[in-house]
């Protein structure tokens, strides 16, 4: 073939570049309607073969072209793609189309070329994948692809992914589909869409499922077993003497027994150990937020989690009883919350625990955020909820509580939200009764049938939000205050006059949500409670309430 042939076979390799779409995706709509403009009127632009791509020479400056267009470079002042690159790739489409290689020739090589087209994409394995991204990234993706897929595709010239709750696509080539991978979101290298959208294919292609989610590998070995063997014994020494007969230093033993187990990667059992030592050091310390079976549970949950684990075989029943990692955190590209309140709380260590709760439209569940702060006075709390702190413009726990939200590359772990300063948060308005009667329930008996759905989930980590259900209050009846147990005490019925028996306990924090309750909780069109089941009935505890039209969060 001659130096034109040459050139326009090259050329050929950016043509699927040379769209409108792709071009306003990787500069914009501004960029691209000038460079159109501004070819117009210089007319010609000289190019010519080089061993990396094409040169060509616009207005005075140089641009080399590379099929990973975000290595092309021009030796203009921009460093992103300006509009020599674009003018450059405009006009070896027009050159293409007025020098084209003879028809046989062409249909010769398209033939040739169409077994290679994409085919680094298609040979795609999620080793491949886990490899490119890392365990906690392929992690995070494949997670909240499971919850919720918000990725599509289309085949043409390029295969695009489109991220439709961000507006962002993915534009993969047919040569080095990966490496020379383009995102509109203009970021050079490995972006978070790019990494969304690999994750995305491999699940499309049924390459991967809720199955592939990489946890630590999980080997029970002559060391696990020992050291099951000693927290048994231990266990059954313990039950043996019952509590009156533990002795204080006993907590040092349990925990090295929680260092020993997060060294081995049992990371729930771990957590149980750390819980049965902090709940020991309220026995000994007589502190009143000790509970006798609370502290039994724990017991029996560490005895019976150590003999399943050295006693199953099966893999994924191993994993779900080690658990992961506290940290251990999945993100969603982008979603929607619905603010429901915050409440308080005094810790066993008498500490305020602040939480808000959500309603996350995207997975249709609530989630909780909460901080823990130290309390010396009444203004504490007031001073914790008006402060600043929350996602990315620094948002009071009083903002985020009350309104609704859109944020970007959200944190959820085990049923919470971060509050991290990283994620984008945008106020959509304050939450309103059109807000909550979509999303709240009337049947109670509905919350029984969850209830228990999930009442024998023994080995299952502990979520924040378990058994929070916004409820509709058709009547609030029976309030009394319990002076012996100090608890007030009220009954909220549905339509069919099923009941929740709600008790909030009095302390320094409480008070005032008493009070408020005692003078108006007949305001209250709806409730938002942590609510359980005993003997058949249920029981409630208050965390926030909506009535005349708005949130209503009684705080100490």
């Amino acid at each position: 073939m001659g130096i034109k042939s040459d050139l326009l076979k090259e050329i050929e390799n950016f043509l699927p570049f040379i769209d409108e779409e792709f071009i306003v995706g990787i500069s914009n709509k501004g960029i691209y309607k000038r460079s159109i403009k501004d070819l117009e009127k210089i007319g010609e632009i000289e190019i010519e073969k080089t061993g990396e791509g094409i040169r060509g020479k616009v207005e005075d400056n140089i641009v080399d072209l590379n099929l990973n267009l975000q290595k092309s470079r021009c030796s203009c002042p921009s460093a992103s793609i300006c509009k020599h690159i674009v003018m450059t790739l405009l006009y070896l489409k027009k050159y293409y189309d007025n020098n084209k290689i003879e028809e046989e020739i062409l249909s010769e090589k398209i033939e040739e070329k169409s077994e290679e087209d994409f085919k680094e994409l298609k040979e795609l394995t999620a080793e491949k994948v886990l490899e490119i991204l890392g365990k906690k990234n392929y992690n995070s993706y494949l997670k909240s692809i499971l919850i919720r897929n918000e990725v599509e595709f289309q085949e043409g010239e390029m295969y695009v992914a489109y991220l439709f709750s961000e507006n962002i696509k993915v534009f993969f080539p047919k040569k080095n589909s990966i490496e020379n991978a383009m995102c509109s979101c203009k970021e050079r290298g490995l972006c978070s869409h790019k990494m969304y959208a690999l994750v995305g294919y491999l699940m499309k292609e049924g390459k991967i499922g809720e199955e592939d989610y990489k946890n630590e590998v999980v080997k029970i070995g002559e060391k696990e077993k020992i050291f099951f063997e000693s927290v048994k014994e231990f266990i059954e020494k313990f039950l043996d003497k019952g509590l009156m007969g533990v002795m204080e230093n006993e907590i040092t033993t349990i925990e090295k027994f929680y260092i020993q187990a997060y060294n081995l990667k049992l990371y729930t059992l771990a957590e149980e150990l750390k819980n049965l030592s902090s709940d020991l050091a309220l026995y000994f310390s007589r502190n009143t937020s000790f509970s006798s079976s609370r502290i039994l549970h724990t017991i029996c949950l560490i005895y019976n989690r150590s003999r399943a684990l050295s006693k199953v075989k099966d893999t994924r029943k191993l994993i779900s009883l080690v658990g992961n990692k506290d940290d251990e955190k999945f993100k969603l590209n982008r979603i929607n919350l619905i603010g429901l309140g915050a409440s308080s709380f005094l810790t066993k260590r008498g500490d305020i625990f602040l939480n808000t709760y959500f309603y996350c439209e995207d997975i249709k569940s609530i989630l909780t955020m909460g901080t823990l702060r130290p309390y010396t006075n009444k203004g504490d709390l007031n001073v914790i909820y008006n402060s600043g702190v929350v996602w990315s413009n620094e948002w009071s726990f009083l903002n985020v509580s009350k309104n609704k939200w859109t944020l970007k590359d959200a944190k959820i772990s085990e049923g919470k939200i971060s509050s991290s300063k990283n994620i984008i948060s945008s106020n959509l308005g304050e939450t309103t009764t059109q807000d909550i009667e979509k999303i709240a329930i009337s049947d109670f008996n509905i919350i029984k049938m969850n209830i228990r759905k999930h009442k024998f989930d023994y080995f299952e980590p502990y979520n924040s939000a378990k058994n929070i259900f916004l409820i509709k209050v058709k009547e609030l009846k029976n309030m009394e205050y319990d002076s012996v147990g100090q608890k007030l005490r009220f009954d909220i019925f549905d339509e069919e006059n099923v009941k929740i028996e709600f008790s909030i306990k009095y302390n320094v924090v409480s008070e005032n949500v008493i009070k408020y309750i005692e003078n108006n909780g007949k305001e209250f069109e709806y409730i938002l409670g942590s609510i359980n089941e005993k003997k058949g009935e249920l029981f409630g505890i208050f965390l926030s309430g909506f009535g005349k039209y708005r949130i209503k969060n009684i705080l100490g």
